[in-house]
């Protein structure tokens, strides 16, 4: 029954879309678009918020929850409708008004309330986005292999990102790093209305909406959602935490883009790994490496270790991440589930800035590695569950 479940799943994923190359780069686009929020985190909340803003912790970390949770909110209402929507058009829309918002925090960012209503509205137009890209990309002919190619430019696009931001924002202040990403966004939008791959409707859609998901499948979205509350909550302050150590903005740029570099390996391999490494094994150990990274480097103090752990922080989340939405992809092969990965990323996302910038307040920012420690074990939990009866399905 497993393995006539698994056929079936590639067979509807492979005939759901008419797959071409600018299709897939389209996708691709998409994803780095929508995903880029969190790629951009330590940017976002320690150099940009409370480096140049001038914001209390709490109140920049408020501002990534009020926008991650909007990017919620758009992703359960649009999930379960993904079989049904007009994909390409209310993709193009979607990042459009993102491109918008974006360009409108400059003028915000002297009112702390205006401020905070844009970031609302920017999340709700990504998670739109966002939930249809990775519906879609859950219906490719290997959703796995589409994942690694996505990550796998969103780690080249992230080095860049990194590299030449905070010098940037430094030099001519916040207002860059918000035009940039506005026009992300823009070339998201772009992508979307030029080469977005279009569906096979009819027949092939009532088949997907017709698939039964498996109660299983909610124990591995918890587990991609605990992973993603606590890499939010220490790589969200990760900057602030090197700062805290005494290291100079220069040599906290330099271990950004250095992990960027480094991540562009394991995820690179997790597209060739897929037939090698057993599903269940990688995202089970996943988060407990990704504890046991978060730990050393807010509990020990030295410029190699504080390199080394968290280029693992990076990198072993996106390895991680593309097994896990392969995984999803095959119990679910309606792509409904993976439509919802902005709901499984952005609630632990939306979650972890937010209890990092008050564990930090009010403890110091040590405390971080201990709240990793019990989220990767709950997270490891959930996946074991999640995949335990589903061995012959995602192996």
């Amino acid at each position: 029954m497993h393995t006539s479940t698994f056929d079936q799943s590639n067979d509807v994923n492979g005939s759901a879309l008419h797959e071409t190359r600018k299709g897939i780069a389209a996708l691709v686009i998409g994803h780095c678009a929508g995903l880029m929020d969190i790629t951009a985190l330590p940017i976002w909340v320690g150099i940009v918020l409370v480096g140049q803003l001038a914001l209390e912790p709490q109140s920049a970390g408020l501002l990534l929850t009020l926008f991650l949770g909007s990017v919620v909110v758009s992703s359960l209402f649009i999930a379960p409708r993904v079989t049904r929507l007009n994909r390409k058009v209310i993709t193009t829309l979607s990042y459009t008004v993102a491109c918008i918002s974006f360009a409108t925090m400059p003028a915000t960012s002297d009112i702390y309330i205006a401020l905070a209503a844009v970031h609302i509205v920017a999340g709700l137009s990504v998670g739109c986005g966002l939930s249809i890209v990775h519906g879609t990309m859950g219906c490719t002919k290997n959703p796995h292999r589409t994942a690694a190619i996505a990550f796998t430019t969103l780690s080249l696009v992230s080095i860049f990102l990194m590299a030449s931001i905070p010098p940037l924002v430094t030099t001519h202040g916040p207002n860059v790093f918000f035009y940039t990403m506005s026009g992300i966004m823009l070339t998201a939008a772009a992508a979307s209305v030029l080469a977005f791959p279009t569906t096979i409707s009819s027949a092939v859609n009532e088949s997907l909406k017709a698939y039964r998901i498996s109660k299983y499948v909610w124990f591995t979205v918890a587990g991609v959602s605990l992973l993603m509350v606590s890499h939010s909550m220490v790589f969200g302050f990760i900057e602030r935490v090197g700062n805290s150590q005494g290291f100079s903005s220069e040599q906290v740029t330099t271990v950004l883009v250095v992990s960027g570099f480094v991540n562009l390996i394991p995820v690179a391999l997790s597209g060739l790994l897929e037939r090698h490494l057993p599903a269940t094994s990688v995202i089970i150990a996943g988060p407990i490496i990704q504890a046991i990274s978060a730990f050393l480097v807010t509990q020990f103090n030295g410029y190699g270790l504080y390199i080394v752990t968290t280029s693992i922080l990076i990198s072993i989340v996106t390895f991680t991440h593309v097994f896990a939405f392969g995984v999803l992809s095959k119990q679910d092969p309606s792509g409904r589930v993976v439509a919802a990965t902005p709901v499984m990323v952005m609630v632990g996302s939306a979650t972890g800035p937010l209890i990092g910038g008050v564990l930090a307040q009010h403890i110091g920012y040590s405390s971080l590695g201990w709240a990793a420690v019990v989220l990767g074990v709950m997270s490891a939990m959930s996946f074991y569950i999640g995949t335990k009866n589903r061995t012959k399905i995602i192996k």
